[in-house]
């Protein structure tokens, strides 16, 4: 039974989606006091600026053929046992290891909600020969239950983070541009399609779909991003790619930069929910999300929840959205209603965090 709930407090107020479930297991990404500004038009295929330099997204076999620790393969815990009727289960979990050979971090891409957890514990006590560097891959787990019912796996490649997919791409200068003769859009906001793009183990390109289209523009950014190439990171993934027309907004275009709202220092946890009742407040179009029914069908009688940072165009259109406290399975098409949403016109790019609270009967 779907049900939309908002919730109010003294002095803050927090929007929130009720219809689905949460892992007991999940754990959620430390949240930042506060969000940084979208990626700059035209830098997609830039690595993300932080302190200290990522790890690069290395295929799977090059890390495991340095692993020394034996006997440690991670197993379900006896309640994920007992609470799938399925006879087979999967998940997909990056681990960064640091260069001593020890892991740094393990993290869900596709979980097991229940499990996820005991398999995290499992996999950081993994040690690995001393590596040149340290590197992050993709470990594919698959578990068999005593039992023959149906499957619980999930089809298709996992969605990633754009950033993932920017640290291997290794094509330069094939940007989509405005066909020769097309006049660019009068002010300061771009055009912004956004389109599917996946990878094969090797790195090639499957042919990309369309999330939100640009119509005639479509086929310019397809043709473009099936050229695109990318180092092999292990497995088959996905991600969004927010292309814009053109590439870079006129230097004169104010508030290039987004900025959160509002503006004010606050505690973080009050400052955080305002600014997502703000956002709302000035949404004027597009559906609540759904769970798909078969992490619903996974996770009856719990609560699922999530955050997302969004970020809003001039023009009210969404120009991005980044998982924070990721739905693992359930992000895609969280997004995919949610870069529908459209907004009152502002005079600056705006970023806020959208939370999100799913129930499921």
């Amino acid at each position: 039974m779907k049900r939309v709930m908002q919730c109010y407090f003294p002095l803050f107020l927090c929007a929130a989606v009720a219809i689905g479930a949460r892992s007991a297991a999940a754990s959620p990404r430390a949240e930042a006091d506060r969000l940084p500004p979208p990626k700059a038009p035209g830098v997609a295929g830039a690595a993300q600026v932080s302190g200290s330099p990522q790890p690069r997204m290395v295929p799977a076999g090059i890390v495991l053929k340095s692993k020394v620790s034996t006997d440690d393969d991670p197993h379900l815990p006896e309640l994920a046992i007992k609470m799938y009727t399925c006879g087979s289960l999967a998940g997909t979990y990056k681990i960064c290891v640091q260069p001593s050979g020890q892991v740094d971090t393990a993290e869900p891409v596709v979980g097991i909600p229940g499990a996820d957890a005991q398999i995290i514990d499992q996999l950081k006590l993994w040690r690995f020969s001393a590596l040149p560097k340290a590197a992050c891959f993709l470990q594919q787990l698959e578990f068999q239950l005593p039992r023959p019912e149906q499957s619980c796996l999930f089809t298709g490649p996992p969605l990633v983070p754009q950033d993932w997919m920017a640290d291997a791409k290794l094509s330069t200068g094939d940007y989509p541009q405005l066909p020769a003769g097309q006049a660019a859009p009068p002010g300061c906001d771009p055009l912004i399609g956004v389109y599917k793009l996946c990878t094969n183990r090797d790195g090639s390109v499957l042919p990309p779909t369309v999330v939100r289209g640009l119509a005639s523009l479509d086929q310019v950014a397809i043709d473009a991003l099936s050229r695109w190439r990318y180092r092999p990171i292990g497995a088959p993934v996905c991600t969004w790619q927010y292309i814009r027309f053109p590439e870079k907004l006129p230097e004169l275009c104010p508030g290039s930069a987004a900025e959160e709202i509002p503006p004010q220092a606050k505690g973080a946890d009050e400052e955080q929910t305002k600014s997502a009742f703000i956002a709302r407040q000035q949404r004027i179009s597009g559906d609540d999300p759904h769970l798909p029914d078969v992490i619903k069908a996974l996770n009856r009688g719990r609560v699922l929840t999530g955050a997302y940072k969004i970020c809003t165009a001039h023009n009210g259109t969404v120009s991005s959205i980044d998982p924070i406290r990721s739905l693992l399975r359930a992000d895609e098409a969280v997004m995919q209603t949610m870069v529908l949403w459209r907004y009152k016109p502002a005079p600056r790019q705006i970023c806020y965090k959208q939370f999100l609270e799913f129930h499921i009967e």
